[in-house]
């Protein structure tokens, strides 16, 4: 795939990645999906990663001669353009840090481990691929479901835990040579 030769392992690695996915919007119920029942919320995270996918594949057919860190202050200056401007239409404007301090901190975490972990992201699709690198973005819904549990006191269910075990295994599988 994309100049990446994968094995059997590689391919038993992505199903089980994507099988936890499933497993955790459906959460662990099949009833879930045959009712189309799904959370708003998870058809957007689900948007993203194929998002992501896309931008991965995107970059190994059109590599961009710049350093990961220049190609991601743009992306930052881009995106800043964009919603500081609509972030002032908010009615009423953000309160402050100290009356809102977990939407201060979500801004906080977004513009520092996430920007470091973009730039490992990039180090990973140089390294070892885009195709291998994509199955990474299977665990960044349950690195969400930590930071929810760690930030929020949100309740972690047994799926969330299967569902993690899966594609920690997925991700093992599909990065193996």
């Amino acid at each position: 795939m994309l100049g990446d030769r994968l094995t059997a392992r590689n391919w038993i690695g992505v199903a089980l990645s994507v099988l936890a996915v499933v497993v955790t919007v459906a959460k662990g119920s099949a009833a879930v999906l045959l009712d189309l029942a799904i959370n708003r919320g998870d058809l957007i995270v689900l948007a993203s990663q194929a998002l992501w996918v896309v931008y991965s594949i995107y970059t190994r057919r059109a590599p961009s001669g710049l350093p990961p860190t220049w190609v991601m202050a743009g992306a930052h200056v881009v995106s800043a353009i964009v919603l500081v401007p609509v972030s002032l239409t908010i009615d009423p404007p953000w309160p402050s840090p100290l009356r809102a301090p977990y939407g201060w901190l979500v801004i906080m975490y977004g513009a520092l481990p996430v920007t470091f972990g973009h730039l490992w992201y990039y180090a990973i699709v140089r390294t070892i691929g885009p195709a291998r690198a994509a199955i990474f973005l299977n665990l960044m819904p349950f690195a969400v479901i930590a930071l929810i549990w760690a930030m929020l006191g949100e309740t972690v269910h047994a799926y969330h835990l299967v569902g993690a075990a899966l594609v920690i295994g997925g991700v093992f599988l599909a990065t193996r040579r």
